[in-house]
């Protein structure tokens, strides 16, 4: 499992680039982390799920207070543990996930995750 590119150039200057992310990997129908650590130590930066579907996707997180902090409707997406260019303090936010399953049922996903640094 991991992200995998490919970089294309012919000799005319044309280049190209994809990405694809294999998750075949994962036995559950989607793993979502507990926690990430946005140091700027290089490791474990950013979070994001990992949902087989896309169709209907949509996060939100939620700070303790109720104010949403991160929404994205791109299961790729990571989110940085930032809001509005300011690190946000140490602690656990509130996750709720929304996609449509391979059997066209919308499943809901809610949990924390928490920032430690």
């Amino acid at each position: 499992p991991g992200v995998y590119g490919v970089e294309v150039n012919d000799i005319c200057g044309n280049s190209g680039y994809e990405e694809v992310e294999i998750i075949s990997g994962i036995n559950q129908k989607h793993m979502i982390p507990n926690s990430f650590s946005p140091n700027r130590d290089g490791k474990n930066e950013t979070w994001r799920t990992y949902i087989r579907e896309s169709k209907g996707f949509q996060i939100t997180v939620i700070d303790p207070w109720g104010k949403q902090v991160f929404y994205s409707e791109d299961p790729k997406e990571t989110w940085d543990g930032n809001w509005n260019g300011e690190p946000l303090p140490i602690g656990n936010y509130l996750y709720k996930v929304e996609f449509v399953n391979c059997q066209n049922q919308k499943e809901i996903s809610t949990g924390l995750v928490s920032i430690v640094r």
